[in-house]
């Protein structure tokens, strides 16, 4: 599990120092990276890559890059602990040659969420 420290407004306050007490603050031990800023751009490279509109969004990708939850707003523990363990026990059983991939995720092109393309 990783998290990224993004914010959705005040972008040039955004950096390490700002991170760590806003980490503190809530308590999260797990790693998180800090988003990239594009110089010229509106907002943070994973933010705008997801659509992210707000705090908390939660993101959900496997392995293999495929997005399976893209929720904002407060997400259920009990579904989220449901998908990892989803995820999990899919890790566990290879897949058969041929056999369709999720038609959610991510790769050099872009996210898809639901076969739609998404920036």
């Amino acid at each position: 599990m990783i998290g990224p420290y993004t914010v959705f407004e005040h972008h040039e306050a955004q950096g390490t120092r700002a991170a760590r007490a806003a980490l503190h603050e809530c308590r999260i031990t797990f790693p998180v990276g800090i988003d990239a800023q594009d110089p010229g751009s509106e907002g943070p490279q994973t933010m705008r890559a997801y659509g992210m509109r707000g705090t908390p969004t939660t993101l959900l990708i496997d392995r293999r890059g495929y997005l399976h939850i893209h929720k904002f707003g407060h997400l259920d523990d009990m579904r989220l602990g449901a998908a990892v363990a989803t995820l999990i026990g899919d890790t566990l059983t290879p897949r058969r040659a041929g056999e369709a991939k999720p038609n959610a995720g991510c790769d050099d092109e872009g996210c898809r969420i639901a076969g739609q393309a998404h920036a």
